[in-house]
C-alpha cells in the first residue's frame, strides 16, 4: 500500500504546491517565452519592410556581386562600361543603393535601439529568474511537509475520512534547476555581448574609424558626412567584423567612387610605352598606400600591385609588384611592369592595375591600348616627286606587319600641323592644298588605334612659286620691254630671265643670259640689241630657303626685232591727180627689204597698199580727189626671214599730205 500511496502523492496538487513554486512548475514554458521574446526583438526589428529592403538590397547588389564574384566587373576588370548596357546598369544599381544609404540612418538608430530593448529584456528576464530561482532553492531545502485528504475506502481498510502526512523531499528538480542556471548563463552572456555590440557601435568601428583618420589627418579629401547619414559606413562596418577589412575595401572600392579613388593606383598622363611586340606599364603608388606611408592602422597594408594583361598571348599574363617598404617610398617613386613577347597588329590589350590589400584585389584600372605598328619603309627615289605650286606626290614601301592606317603629318613655320587618315591598302598619295614657296615637313607614319609608329618617315620640300601671266614684249628695233604680271612677290622669291639669241645671223648666236629681278619687278627693258635678230625669253620665279631651291613653271616668249623705219618721209610733188613723195633709207639697210606704202584719206574711206622698191613713189589720186583733201601717208620696211618664213615689218614713218 505504500508505495502506491506515494506515487499519488507525487502528483498530488498540494504535495507539487508544497515544494514548487508556481514560477518552477511553469519553467520550461517560461524559458520558451524568454527566447521567443528574445529572437523576436532580434529579429523583428530589423524585418519593418524599410529597413528590411535597404539592408537586403545591400547584401544582394553590393556585397554579394563583389565580394562572391558573381558580378562579371569584378573578375576582370576588362570590360568597357561605358560601351556595355550590363555593366553600366550594374554600377547604376550599386549607385543608387549606395547614395541612398548614404542619406540614411534609420539601420543604424534602429541597431541601437534593438540592442538597449535586448539590454532591458535581459536585465528583467535575469532578475526574474535569479530572485525565482533563488526562492525555488530555499523552498526545496526546506523539506516541508504535505497533508492528502483521503476519503473511505474500505478495500484499504480506511473506513471514513482521513488525513495522511508525507514528508516531500523526493521530488525530482535538480534538472530544471540546472537548466535555470544554465539559462541565467546565457542571458548573462547575452547581456554582455550586446553591451559590447553598443559599444562597437560607438568605439570601435574599424571602416568608420579609417574614414575618420584619414580625413584628421588632411592628406586624402574625402566627402563623408556622417551627419547626413550613417547607414553606408555602419553597415560596411558590420561588413568589416565579419568577412575582414580587406575584403571589405574590396567592397567599397566596387561600391563608392570616391574610396576607388583612394586605392587607385595613379596613371600618369603616359601611362604606357608600346613598342611593336611589347608594352611597358608605368604607374605611382595608390593614394591610401601613401597615407600609409605616414599613419599606421592595424593589419592594413598595401601588399602588392596585381597587373594584367588581356588577351593573354603567352604564359606571362599577370605580373606583381610588391609594395614597397614606407620608409623606402618616396614623393616621386613610380611602379614599372613590362609584358614581352606578344603579337601586335590590330590586337586591342587591356592592361588592368590594381591594389593588393591583405589578400583582397582591390577595383582596378584598366588601359586599353594597342601596340606601335611598323612603320613604311622609304622608297628608293625618296618620299617626296613632282613637286608642284600647290601639291607634291609622295611613294613608299608597304611596311611590315599588321596596322589599321596611315597618317601624314604636314606641318610648316607658323601653322598649325595638320593630320591626315588615309586607307592602308595605298603606297602612292598626292598632298593638295598647299601654299607656293613655302616649306613643308611631311611626316608618314602607320596607326592602330591611337598608337603611332616609332619608326615613321618624313622630308622636307619646298613648293614651287606661282609663275608669270601675261608675259609680252613690246619690240622695237634696238630695244625691247618685256612685261608679265602675276602673285611672283615674296622674301624669298627673286625673278629669274634666261634670253637666248636664235640668229643664225648674229655673232652671238645660240648665247644664253641670265638675269635675276627683284621678285617685286614686272618688267625688264633689253637695250643695244640688233635689228631683226631673234629672242626667245624665258621667265620662272625661284624660291630659295637654304638649302631647299625651287623653280616655277617657265614661261616663254619669242620676239624678233624690227628692222629700222625710213626716215625723212616727205612730199615730193602733188597736183590734181598724183601725189609724190619720197623717204630715205634706213640704217643698216637689208638688200632684199622692200618698202610697204600705205595711202588713206583723212576724212574719207579711201585706203590703197602699194609696195615699192625705191625710195620714191608716185601714185594716182582717186577720181573723186578734192585738191583741199589730206591724205595720211604711211611707209614701212618690210624683211623676209628665209628661217622663219615670215615678213617683219618695222614701225612706220607717217606724215599727212
Amino acid at each position: 500500500m505504500g508505495y502506491p500511496m506515494v506515487g499519488y502523492a507525487n502528483f498530488h496538487k498540494d504535495c507539487i504546491d508544497s515544494v514548487l513554486t508556481p514560477f518552477y512548475q511553469y519553467l520550461p514554458y517560461s524559458m520558451l517565452l524568454q527566447a521567443m521574446v528574445l529572437i523576436a526583438v532580434e529579429k523583428l526589428i530589423l524585418r519593418i519592410p524599410k529597413v528590411f529592403g535597404r539592408v537586403e538590397r545591400f547584401y544582394n547588389i553590393v556585397v554579394e556581386e563583389s565580394l562572391l564574384g558573381q558580378d562579371p566587373d569584378v573578375a576582370e576588370d576588362i570590360i568597357d562600361e561605358k560601351t556595355n548596357i550590363e555593366a553600366i546598369t550594374r554600377k547604376r544599381r550599386r549607385f543608387e543603393v549606395c547614395e541612398s544609404l548614404k542619406r540614411s540612418s534609420v539601420v543604424f538608430h534602429l541597431s541601437i535601439i534593438r540592442s538597449i530593448i535586448k539590454i532591458f529584456i535581459n536585465l528583467v528576464f535575469l532578475i526574474i529568474n535569479i530572485m525565482f530561482g533563488h526562492e525555488e532553492k530555499a523552498l526545496i531545502t526546506s523539506k516541508r511537509p504535505c497533508v492528502v485528504a483521503v476519503n473511505p475506502i474500505p478495500e484499504l481498510q480506511v473506513f471514513e475520512e482521513t488525513k495522511i502526512h508525507f514528508q516531500c523531499d523526493g521530488k525530482k528538480s535538480d534538472f530544471f534547476l540546472s537548466l535555470l542556471d544554465a539559462e541565467i548563463v546565457l542571458l548573462s552572456f547575452l547581456l554582455f555581448i550586446t553591451i559590447a555590440f553598443l559599444g562597437w557601435t560607438f568605439r570601435l568601428r574599424r571602416i568608420t574609424n579609417l574614414i575618420r583618420k584619414i580625413k584628421a589627418s588632411g592628406f586624402i579629401d574625402l566627402d563623408y558626412d556622417e551627419h547626413s547619414g550613417k547607414d553606408f559606413l555602419y553597415l560596411f562596418d558590420l561588413l568589416a567584423h565579419t568577412s575582414g577589412i580587406d575584403s571589405t575595401l574590396r567592397v567599397l572600392t566596387y561600391a563608392d567612387p570616391e574610396f576607388h579613388h583612394m586605392c587607385t593606383p595613379k596613371i600618369q598622363l603616359q601611362p604606357l610605352e608600346v613598342f611593336e611586340n611589347r608594352i611597358k606599364v608605368y604607374w605611382r603608388p595608390a593614394e591610401i598606400e601613401k597615407w600609409l606611408q605616414r599613419n599606421f592602422y592595424h593589419d592594413i597594408n598595401v601588399d602588392s600591385y596585381d597587373i594584367t594583361i588581356y588577351p593573354a598571348e603567352s604564359s606571362q599574363n599577370k605580373l606583381s609588384q610588391k609594395g614597397q617598404l614606407r620608409s623606402h617610398l618616396s614623393p616621386e617613386w613610380q611602379y614599372e611592369a613590362e609584358f614581352t613577347d606578344l603579337q601586335g597588329g590590330n590586337t586591342e590589350y587591356v592592361v588592368t592595375i590594381a591594389t593588393v590589400i591583405g589578400k583582397s584585389r582591390m577595383k582596378g584600372e584598366r588601359i586599353v591600348t594597342y601596340l606601335a605598328p611598323f612603320g613604311p619603309e622609304e622608297h628608293p627615289e625618296g618620299l617626296c616627286y613632282n613637286i608642284k605650286t600647290h601639291s607634291v606626290q609622295l611613294r613608299w614601301e608597304l611596311p611590315k606587319g599588321d596596322y589599321m592606317k596611315y597618317v601624314l603629318i604636314l606641318s610648316s613655320k607658323d601653322e598649325k600641323p595638320i593630320e591626315k587618315e588615309f586607307s592602308k591598302k595605298l603606297s602612292r598619295y598626292t598632298l593638295t592644298g598647299l601654299k607656293h614657296s613655302k616649306l613643308y615637313t611631311v611626316t608618314l607614319c602607320t596607326k592602330t588605334g591611337t598608337i603611332l609608329t616609332k619608326d615613321s618617315i618624313a622630308a622636307t620640300f619646298l613648293t614651287k612659286p606661282l609663275p608669270v601671266e601675261d608675259l609680252k614684249a613690246d619690240v622695237e628695233a634696238t630695244s625691247a620691254v618685256i612685261g608679265w604680271t602675276g602673285d611672283t612677290e615674296g622674301d624669298n622669291n627673286m625673278t629669274v630671265l634666261q634670253l637666248k639669241t636664235t640668229d643664225d645671223t648674229a655673232s652671238d648666236s645660240g648665247k644664253q643670259k641670265e638675269v635675276r629681278l627683284s621678285s617685286k619687278a614686272t618688267s625688264f627693258t633689253m637695250t643695244d640689241l640688233k635689228p631683226l635678230t631673234s629672242f626667245t625669253i624665258s621667265v620662272s620665279i625661284e624660291c630659295a630657303l637654304a638649302p631647299y631651291r625651287s623653280i616655277s613653271d617657265i614661261r616663254h616668249v619669242t620676239f624678233t626685232t624690227l628692222p629700222h623705219p625710213p626716215t625723212n618721209l616727205r612730199l615730193s610733188h602733188r597736183d590734181a591727180s598724183t601725189l609724190s613723195i619720197m623717204w630715205d633709207k634706213p640704217e643698216d639697210i637689208i638688200h632684199d627689204g622692200r618698202y610697204k606704202v600705205t595711202v588713206s584719206s583723212v576724212e574719207g574711206e579711201y585706203k590703197a597698199v602699194f609696195e615699192e622698191e625705191e625710195t620714191v613713189f608716185t601714185f594716182n589720186l582717186p577720181e573723186d580727189n578734192v585738191l583741199e583733201a589730206k591724205y595720211r601717208v604711211q611707209v614701212v620696211y618690210s624683211v623676209h626671214l628665209a628661217k622663219q618664213d615670215s615678213n617683219i615689218e618695222s614701225k612706220p614713218a607717217e606724215q599727212i599730205f
